[in-house]
């Protein structure tokens, strides 16, 4: 008999030691899935993370290109305007000296017809 209780003690810490055992290797594998999940998670969003910081960069260099651009184009018009504005003076000047000396032609015409 007290042979028997050995045995089925013996068995029952055998059981439970495998019990253990075996839940002891659920809760490690666990782990290590829960572990692995997290770094995937953090590796996706690290990535991400990197990709809104190149995007916010590249936003700061186009900023800076359109600033050119917007230089350039105010440049440009300005000297075009410039440009359009000495053509018209230039244009002014000699309208006036054809009318000056339109007017001084009229003049000498007019005295000599008096003279």
């Amino acid at each position: 008999m007290r042979q028997k209780m050995k045995v089925v003690k013996r068995m029952s810490e055998l059981r439970i030691k495998k019990d253990a055992w075996t839940k002891w290797q659920r809760m490690l594998l666990l782990q290590r899935a829960q572990k692995h999940y997290e770094i995937g998670l953090l590796c996706h969003f690290f990535s991400k993370w990197q990709e809104n910081v190149v995007k916010l960069e590249s936003l700061e260099q186009r900023a800076d290109m359109f600033l050119e651009e917007a230089d350039f184009k105010l440049l440009d018009r300005l000297w075009h305007q410039w440009r359009f504005n000495s053509s018209l003076q230039r244009k002014y000047l000699v309208m006036t000296r054809q009318v000056e000396t339109r007017i001084l032609a009229d003049a000498l015409d007019k005295w000599k017809t008096r003279m």
